[in-house]
């Protein structure tokens, strides 16, 4: 049922397999009354998503994050709106059935306030499976779900930035300034094995050889299988993209036909987006806009693209950078509406115009080769020039395709890929034997 890379799973104590996956479900809100109410209370969840009295999400440690918001600003090609839907999407460990029963066992009654304003939910008096069945049926396929940290559950990220927190307290209420880093490791060895942090000492499980023969194995086959088709695909590659250099031209003179339907007005409220940024390490993006005609051709150039990148992220991307991106948790791409939409979805830590940049300077490419199938999109030419690297005009760009988010939850908030990459090497230095060079570079940690 799922992909390789849309479930990077976690080893517990050599016998539990736990998956790192991504649900995306979007379903018809009923009309306008309904979606007025609908984001109303919405909006009242998103002031504590974590604590408030309906779906207090805090109280489910499987999930890194989740995020509710209505798509009511969405537009097909000829200008008119599209009815608007209600999302959903969380980032959890563990497989989807698991994962809703355990969203209805603590928050039914919740989900049965919000989806009361969704067409066809079976409602309150329904039983907990025909809910279920009816959240599945509107699931979206995720054509990319990247996260930074493989292998690690909610719980497990929690604990090793507590075992950093009480080594930090140790270390500080030692007087080290006459020891070696031989000793003061030695001590902080001695502490970790007598307190509650012993499991520390153990180096963290890791999927058994079987699973990575696998891995490594589909790497193989795919880049053999390209190999052997280079030669013969080469003339069609070329083609491609002079059709696609055809189009770019064709966009160009369309888009002052798109900015009079107002794909490009900037027309949403900037300061609605900001009233929910920066107000702790982390934030979110949510953007999704509609692809261009011809579908054939866009659809199919957004589609490859994704594939590339998502090979990217399975086998380059691996280790809490994203294309050397080192702010990202969590992304992923949706191909929804009858494949005539796209969205990118995204958990990242600073702000705002820093997180852009970043994803100007490394991946000003990458953001060619898949927004510039999307309406609104600076002008590109030979799908991977000028574009994002008119940095300012990009800028622009994403905050006119980018929506509110009404509920957004995350689990750790005060902690950045930064944070939990050092936490990683704190614990894999009280499992190693570290030479004197590197208990100095390992004690940098701290």
């Amino acid at each position: 049922m799922t992909k390789l890379y849309l479930n990077l799973p976690i080893l517990i104590a050599n016998t539990t397999m736990i998956f790192q996956s991504g649900l995306t479900i979007i379903v018809p809100v009923k009309d306008g009354n309904a979606l007025s109410q609908l984001r109303t209370f919405l909006e009242e969840l998103g002031k504590d998503p974590g604590n408030n009295p309906h779906v207090p999400f805090s109280k489910l440690d499987t999930i890194h994050y989740c995020r509710w918001f209505i798509i009511d600003q969405l537009r097909a090609e000829s200008g008119a709106y599209e009815p608007p839907t209600l999302a959903f999407t969380s980032n959890y460990d563990g497989e989807v059935n698991g994962h809703l029963q355990d969203l209805m066992r603590l928050f039914e009654k919740g989900f049965d306030l919000i989806y009361q304003y969704c067409d066809g939910y079976p409602g309150a008096s329904a039983s907990t499976a025909d809910k279920i069945k009816y959240l599945l049926s509107y699931q979206v396929e995720n054509r990319l779900f990247w996260g930074a940290m493989r292998f690690y559950t909610v719980k497990e990220l929690r604990m090793e930035n507590q075992l950093r927190y009480a080594l930090e307290t140790f270390i500080d209420s030692k007087d080290f300034r006459k020891s070696s880093p031989k000793e003061v490791y030695q001590a902080i060895l001695s502490y970790v094995e007598n307190s509650e942090y012993r499991w520390a000492l153990q180096p963290k499980e890791i999927p058994p050889r079987s699973w990575w023969i696998r891995y490594w194995g589909k790497l193989v086959l795919i880049l053999a299988g390209l190999l052997v088709l280079l030669l013969p695909i080469l003339p069609f590659l070329i083609c491609w993209v002079l059709i696609g250099r055809y189009f770019e031209k064709r966009d160009d003179a369309k888009r002052a036909y798109y900015r009079k339907l107002g794909f490009t007005d900037g027309s949403h409220n900037v300061d609605e987006l900001m009233k929910i940024e920066n107000l702790q390490p982390q934030n979110q993006l949510t953007v999704y806009g509609t692809i261009k005609t011809p579908y054939w051709f866009k659809r199919t150039t957004l589609k490859l693209a994704i594939k590339l990148f998502k090979l990217n992220g399975t086998y380059r991307s691996t280790k809490g950078k994203l294309s050397g991106i080192e702010t990202v948790h969590f992304a992923r791409w949706v191909i929804f509406n009858n494949n005539q939409s796209v969205m990118f979805l995204s958990n990242y830590d600073g702000a705002w115009e820093k997180y852009l940049s970043e994803f100007i300077d490394h991946a000003a490419n990458a953001m060619n080769l898949t927004f510039s199938n999307m309406i609104g999109y600076p002008q590109v030419k030979w799908m991977i020039k000028e574009g994002a690297h008119d940095e300012m005009l990009f800028k622009s760009t994403v905050r006119q395709n980018q929506y509110p988010t009404q509920v957004w939850y995350t689990a750790y908030p005060d902690m950045t890929v930064k944070n939990m990459l050092n936490n990683k090497r704190i614990r894999d230095g009280l499992s190693k034997k570290l030479n004197e060079k590197e208990l100095t570079e390992w004690l940098k940690n701290f």
